[in-house]
């Protein structure tokens, strides 16, 4: 799939079909925001996650490919810094707190860009991951329907996110709701560079 060209076409009509994606207020109280620290939103879309944290003293930083996203969100919220550039391989300076919400289950190479956002977490500090898991219960009864849709949208669900993370990581949890349609992944007292294999 072509990401950029998919979310240049969504870009305007974005915010009102989100409705799908929960708990993204869980997502921000697990990344503990503090007045003075930095936070990256890996993949910010339109903004939103920044918006919801704009009051938090923090400074905020958002990463898309898309322009046309860029474009909503710096007028959603222009308190943040906006770079346009690729999740698997932009450099920025580390920050306290590093964010990725229903974006990694999209992109081609997920685990090149769950060791970026490791390598832009400062020592000691957090990342929080959520996506779409592996559905189960009233979701899973859907079957080819759920199915179809995903794959329409070029959607991995369930990917082993924690697995990948934990060996940077003093604490790492995983919590999967709402029948399994999705699941947070906290990392807490990031280990630093050199840890697991360094990368």
């Amino acid at each position: 799939m072509d990401l950029e060209r998919f979310y240049a076409d969504h870009a305007r009509i974005y915010d009102w079909t989100r409705f799908y994606l929960a708990d993204r207020d869980r997502a921000l109280a697990a990344l503990d925001v503090r007045p003075g620290h930095r936070v990256i939103d890996f993949a910010c879309g339109t903004g939103t996650n920044l918006r919801l944290l704009r009051d938090t003293g923090a400074t905020l930083v958002g990463v898309d490919a898309s322009a046309a996203m860029l474009d909503v969100a710096t007028r959603k919220c222009p308190e943040a810094e906006f770079v346009r550039d690729d999740v698997r391989t932009v450099s920025l300076a580390p920050a306290d707190r590093v964010l990725m919400t229903y974006a990694l289950s999209m992109v081609p190479d997920w685990p090149a860009a769950t060791a970026n956002l490791v390598r832009h977490v400062k020592p000691g500090g957090v990342l929080v991951v959520l996506d779409f898991d592996r559905p189960r219960g009233f979701w899973a009864a859907l079957g080819p329907l759920h199915r179809a849709w995903f794959d329409r949208f070029g959607v991995r669900t369930g990917l082993p996110v924690a697995d990948a993370i934990r060996p940077h990581f003093d604490r790492v949890g995983i919590s999967s709701r709402n029948g399994g349609w999705n699941f947070v992944v906290e990392g807490r007292g990031a280990l630093g560079p050199g840890a697991g294999g360094g990368s």
